[in-house]
């Protein structure tokens, strides 16, 4: 973009995207997930980019559903990140409780495979996040803001 004859910028315009924290007796429950572009199997949290026209809470909903296979009665927003610099986007994070089975289609990614889910409490989620196991910076600041308020009483 030219801002100015003398001052030109690039940015990179990513989809904005949503992360969801299902929270079960005080612990989080991540993916153990492999992609096409990272065939390990990690620790990752339920996320997913909004469509055209989606509502955040509705595209939490729907990636609840396909990545994990249940809903969530109680929704919040926890947090949202902002990309800085030359990336604009918008990453929505929720807090999803009180989950039952989800009673519909699930229609999963082709793109990634997902092979079960470990619940995390606040000691073992706060070494993994130092340790960069969750990949963003985005993630590990929502990780760590979850552990310290919410998981461990706050």
């Amino acid at each position: 973009e030219t801002i100015t004859p003398e001052t030109q910028y690039e940015w990179v315009y990513q989809r904005n995207g949503v992360t969801v924290f299902p929270i079960i007796d005080g612990k989080v429950r991540l993916l153990r997930k492999a992609t096409l572009d990272n065939p390990t199997f990690r620790s990752r949290p339920v996320s997913g980019y909004v469509e055209d026209g989606e509502d955040p809470l509705d595209c939490a909903k729907r990636e609840l559903a396909e990545e994990l296979g249940v809903v969530a009665e109680e929704w919040e927003l926890f947090t949202t990140t902002e990309g800085e610099g030359g990336l604009k986007k918008t990453q929505s994070f929720f807090l999803a409780r009180k989950l039952t089975p989800f009673q519909g289609i699930i229609e999963q990614d082709p793109n990634e495979h997902i092979a079960g889910t470990i619940d995390l409490g606040p000691d073992e989620a706060l070494a993994r996040t130092l340790n960069g196991e969750f990949g963003t910076a985005s993630n590990a600041y929502a990780l760590l803001k979850l552990i310290f308020q919410f998981l461990e009483g706050g």
